[in-house]
């Protein structure tokens, strides 16, 4: 609309500036008379391209308004969208450090049933350290020998030392450390870290096979 009215009035003033010319060669014809009714038409007719202009001026004002609020919108939109962002990056790290804890559970409970005699339970809790403080208790015992036999040639196999049992600990603790301090496991890894863990999985498909 502003640019229907902008093309009004600049059509009106060309024609006010026609007239306004006229006029002059008018007087300068001596026909003061007919100069004279052709200016108060004019200012007249200019009374209304005023109106116009006017008009032309809140209609501007509106759109500024309506510009505004559809500025403030899209910022509301943008702010809403970087906070949604951000939450689903916390929910995929928490759920990396939950597959993180989880195969390191599953590698542990597995390893005791490995190692392990049939009707020996797992008790959940510290799997891993439990079976290691089975193994030494049970050292001098038939079963125990035989239980030993298969964590030396496990460790033998895939070169276990104590850095693969740090890091097996470490993703542990995924569950109760980086799912409330929105740590992210994987990006606190070193390459000998995830080493460390691929052997780990590697040690995991072999004794489940």
């Amino acid at each position: 609309m502003c640019s229907q009215l902008a093309t009004e009035i600049h059509g009106d003033i060309q024609t006010a500036t026609i007239a306004a010319e006229s006029a002059i060669k008018s007087v300068q014809v001596g026909n003061h008379g007919k100069a004279e009714s052709a200016l108060k038409g004019q200012l007249a007719f200019l009374g209304k391209t005023e109106e116009k202009a006017g008009e032309m001026i809140n209609e501007s004002k509106k759109m500024m308004n309506e510009a505004g609020k559809i500025w403030a919108e899209i910022n509301k939109m943008k702010n809403e969208i970087t906070d949604l962002n951000g939450k689903v990056d916390d929910l995929m790290v928490t759920k990396r450090n939950m597959e993180t804890w989880n195969s390191a559970s599953d590698f542990e409970y597995d390893l005791a049933k490995y190692i392990y005699p049939q009707g020996v339970p797992v008790t959940f809790g510290s799997i891993f350290a439990n079976v290691m403080l089975w193994l030494d208790q049970k050292k001098n015992t038939p079963e125990g020998q035989e239980a030993s036999n298969k964590w030396g040639a496990l460790t033998e196999m895939f070169g276990w030392d104590d850095k693969h049992e740090n890091v097996l600990y470490k993703m542990l603790k995924c569950k109760m450390v980086f799912r409330h301090q929105k740590i992210d496991f994987e990006a606190n890894l070193s390459d000998e870290d995830k080493e460390c863990r691929e052997k780990i999985l590697q040690m995991h498909s072999f004794i489940k096979s």
